[in-house]
């Protein structure tokens, strides 16, 4: 009798180990497709930015309302030299030509500033989360004289990087604060990307 009792319960239990380890596994497929469903939000490939497109001639950028201008560093660029993206912030908006592909880059950035601008930041951060999800790649690099943040999305043929970076308080700059977005002409385009 006592062999027999003991059987059952180890039996009882195998079969209670094995209910407690399906259940945890239900649960945690239910949690990671909960979070796959935050991070892949279905938007838009913009395919360039606003109406400059990926492939376009600098002709057809320019009937489009692009125009030369000479950028912070004081390059020649082609695109527009002011546009008011945020209330009282300007942007410059380089387009950047290669060959005969046409245009496939644009950086869009904060015009020559003094200040940090990580409000700015921290506005474009969120309004790409909400637009394209939770980013593919970010990093937070610390440097002695400054910090360094950069967030990547894909979405269809596009590829979008926000850089930010900000001298440290304080401490003697080797370069100005900069918040810039680019948008890259991506040539593999994989179809879970779509």
């Amino acid at each position: 009798m006592n062999s027999y009792f003991i059987r059952f319960a180890s039996r009882a239990g195998v079969a209670l180990i094995l209910a407690w380890m399906t259940g945890m596994l239900i649960a945690f497929h239910a949690g990671a497709d909960e979070r796959v469903r935050v991070q892949t939000v279905k938007a838009a490939d913009p395919k360039g930015w606003r109406g400059f497109h990926w492939g376009m001639t600098e002709r057809q950028a320019k009937k489009s309302g692009a125009h030369p201008f000479v950028d912070a560093e004081g390059e020649r660029r082609l695109g527009l030299s002011r546009v008011e993206l945020l209330p009282g912030k300007t942007f410059q908006v380089d387009l950047r030509f290669f060959s005969s592909m046409g245009l496939n880059a644009v950086r869009v950035s904060l015009a020559p500033h003094g200040e940090c601008a990580r409000g700015v930041y921290e506005i474009l951060l969120k309004d790409f989360r909400e637009k394209y999800g939770r980013e593919m790649e970010s990093r937070d690099l610390d440097y002695p004289n400054s910090t360094y943040r950069s967030h990547d999305w894909i979405v269809g043929s596009t590829k979008i990087v926000l850089h930010h970076g900000c001298p440290k308080p304080g401490r003697p700059a080797n370069s100005p604060p900069t918040t810039h977005i680019w948008y890259e002409k991506r040539f593999e385009v994989e179809p879970w990307n779509q």
